[in-house]
């Protein structure tokens, strides 16, 4: 092992290490979460893999489908084995994960910036504010990012003018992109890439076999889990092709990006700095491609190809495997722009101090203690505590984050109706609460736009007041029992 190595090794131990000691207890709303810890519930109890404790409101498609993508669900699923549903295992492995492959990133711009540029890289991307606090969510990102910058990493060696395309590697790339496709559907984005780069790069341009092996392995890994679980259906309405849409997702996300670096008010800050990185990123990232097109310069388009017709432009989650490339292309735009300055050294001691003063004063600015919402809100536990202890299992409750709450009451839970669009109407969430013979409902009283439709739901209850009948509250919550389910065992 090089020194340059063994300092790599040590760099990435510290963040991860920074991570895991600012852990906080519990974990934001979210719902995806619960979702995929259901499924890893079943792995381990080797029930049926889909969680069908979650039943899908048919308007609220948003929510996903009753089963999502397996991979996050099978990393997690040793830990419930070893530790239950301890969320700071759960968060501490995919830290791991997620910190272990910025060592590829080190390697995916190794040819294009000295290794101190590759060190300070590691840290823009592990300690940025945003990246920073994802450490307190169980999310499919943070995996699928290692995965990617895996796969970018070996494909580019693989058509480096001095690699060797074996089909032992073909088959290798083809496990990661199954992998990354097995985490997140937009790893489907990844494809293309391969025989573009043949076309780039053979002569004549033709597709090898190596890229052919490549997209047949991680196909044939595919097909079981898309036929069987069906992972990618249940999308396909959440897209908006339209000219319009596209360049408004754009430049939602565009604006979304300062909150890598800043994402707290004034916002000034945040919008300068997203500006100054995005010319150093054009820069660096026009110089690369004019001497080579590789495997990240082609993922990136194909990505925001996928990502930005999508129903939720600007979800800051999905710039997460953008943003060590940005990075990257940004450190060699500024390289090679102070390279011919004469006060290059000043000029990089001046972005390092702009970049302390950003970062600092967010992480300033960081809510350091426990997450008093959802799982660490006592007012929820008590309601959890009476579904699971005062309720049938097998009857239906409703409530905003259903898969939360069939996670921790073991119910068959569902949503009330929400569009995108508009605000659902009584008589939508009666009609639907009666369909599926639903036999409790979960208001919650908290500000936030997650429950914002949830003072409609009570206003429905309270005009079928004799068909909902209060039987708890709290501070947070109220619980009704339809009458028209059956009669009441309380």
């Amino acid at each position: 092992m090089t020194k340059s190595n063994r300092y790599l090794i040590l760099l990435l131990g510290l963040v991860a290490f920074l991570q895991v000691v600012f852990l906080r207890p519990g974990h934001q709303w979210g719902d995806d979460f619960a979702h995929y810890i259901l499924q890893a519930k079943h792995l381990v109890t080797l029930h049926e893999f889909v969680a069908r404790e979650y039943i899908p409101n048919p308007d609220v498609l948003n929510l996903g489908p009753q089963t999502l993508p397996p991979g996050l669900s099978v990393i997690l699923a040793p830990v419930y084995a070893a530790f239950g549903l301890n969320l700071t295992a759960m968060k501490i492995v995919l830290i791991l994960i997620f910190t272990g492959g910025l060592y590829f990133l080190d390697g995916l711009f190794a040819d294009r910036l000295p290794q101190p540029w590759r060190y300070a890289l590691i840290l823009l991307v592990g300690l940025s504010p945003y990246v920073f606090s994802l450490r307190d969510e169980i999310e499919t990102e943070k995996a699928f990012v290692a995965l990617l910058l895996l796969t970018l990493w070996l494909t580019k060696r693989a058509f480096s003018p001095t690699g060797a395309r074996s089909m032992k590697l073909a088959i290798l790339i083809g496990i990661c992109v199954f992998g990354m496709c097995a985490t997140r559907n937009t790893g489907l984005a990844i494809l293309p890439v391969f025989p573009l780069l043949d076309l780039l790069n053979s002569r004549p341009r033709r597709i090898t076999w190596f890229s052919i092996t490549i997209i047949l392995t991680a196909g044939l890994l595919l097909s079981p889990i898309i036929i069987l679980l069906h992972t990618t259906s249940g999308y396909a309405h959440l897209f908006n092709f339209s000219p319009l849409w596209i360049a408004q997702s754009a430049l939602a996300f565009a604006k979304r990006f300062e909150i890598f670096w800043w994402g707290k008010d004034p916002r000034w800050p945040g919008n300068v700095t997203l500006v100054l990185v995005a010319v150093l990123a054009a820069l660096g990232l026009f110089r690369d491609v004019r001497k080579h097109v590789g495997p990240a310069e082609l993922f990136l388009p194909c990505y925001l190809a996928v990502n930005l017709p999508y129903f939720s432009p600007g979800f800051q989650l999905y710039l997460l495997p953008l943003y060590p490339l940005l990075v990257g292309y940004a450190l060699i735009g500024f390289f090679n722009l102070a390279g011919g300055w004469r006060y290059r050294s000043a000029a990089i001691a001046l972005g390092m101090s702009a970049v302390a003063l950003l970062f600092g004063t967010a992480f300033w600015k960081t809510n350091w203690g426990p997450i008093r919402e959802g799982l660490e809100d006592p007012e929820f536990a008590a309601v959890c505590d009476f579904i699971h202890d005062k309720t049938v299992s097998t009857e239906i409750v409703v409530f905003r984050k259903p898969r939360l709450l069939a996670l921790l009451t073991e119910h068959p839970s569902t949503v009330y109706p929400m569009h995108l669009d508009r605000d659902p109407e009584p008589d939508e969430i009666w009609n639907y609460l009666v369909r599926v013979h639903a036999s409790y409902v979960v208001v919650a009283h908290l500000d936030g736009p997650e429950f914002a439709t949830d003072p409609i739901v009570d206003r429905t209850l309270v005009l079928h007041s004799l068909e909902a009948i209060p039987v708890f509250s709290n501070a947070h919550f109220k619980i009704y029992r339809l009458a028209t389910s059956g009669p009441s065992i309380l």
